[in-house]
């Protein structure tokens, strides 16, 4: 239980710049990033640095959907969020990971 406040605490230092929903709708929709810097956290004694490339994967994670779900306002798409299936089709048109 302690370790998942400390993460939350962690990536809520992170998530500074994105609204709070946005933050928790990310961390719902991509649970293998926020899941593995909490495993990584856990293991290694919740020290940053030897962490930073799983922060790294999951800040680059956050900045594509969240300029996702800014393109989708700006041409007036509900939900601003893709669905799960859209987000696998936008994956698969890229050909990879864009994070």
């Amino acid at each position: 239980m302690l370790g998942c406040a400390l993460l939350k605490l962690e990536l809520r230092e992170l998530l500074t710049c994105l609204e709070l929903e946005t933050a928790r709708s990310l961390l719902e929709w991509h649970p293998e990033e926020s899941d593995a810097s909490a495993r990584c956290m856990d293991e290694n004694n919740y020290d940053k640095e030897r962490c930073s490339t799983y922060f790294l994967k999951y800040k680059n994670c956050r900045k594509f959907w969240n300029s996702v779900m800014m393109q989708r306002r700006q041409n007036g798409v509900k939900p601003p969020m893709p669905t799960a299936a859209e987000r696998d089709e936008i994956l698969g048109a890229m050909g990879k990971m864009p994070y």
